[in-house]
């Protein structure tokens, strides 16, 4: 949200592109939560949860690797 004054992305989209990026993970967080509180019926939907997770978490580390920003470990260049 910080970073939305500096861009020259219009503030709806932005807000839309910020909603359907976020969506994915807050479902899983919100099942998986729910999966918590019922953990002796639903232990192989917690898995499943957690392994949805880890696959949002490594196709975002690939499509920032793709992208060519290298997941955000840019180096400064050197002063001369």
């Amino acid at each position: 949200g910080y970073l939305a004054g500096i861009s020259r992305m219009p503030f709806k989209r932005y807000m839309l592109a910020s909603a359907i990026g976020m969506a994915p993970g807050m479902f899983a967080y919100t099942v998986l939560g729910y999966d918590l509180t019922q953990a002796n019926q639903a232990t192989w939907r917690i898995g499943l949860m957690l392994a949805g997770l880890a696959l949002l978490y490594l196709l975002g580390r690939w499509l920032m690797q793709r992208r060519g920003s290298g997941g955000g470990r840019e180096t400064m260049p050197e002063e001369r």
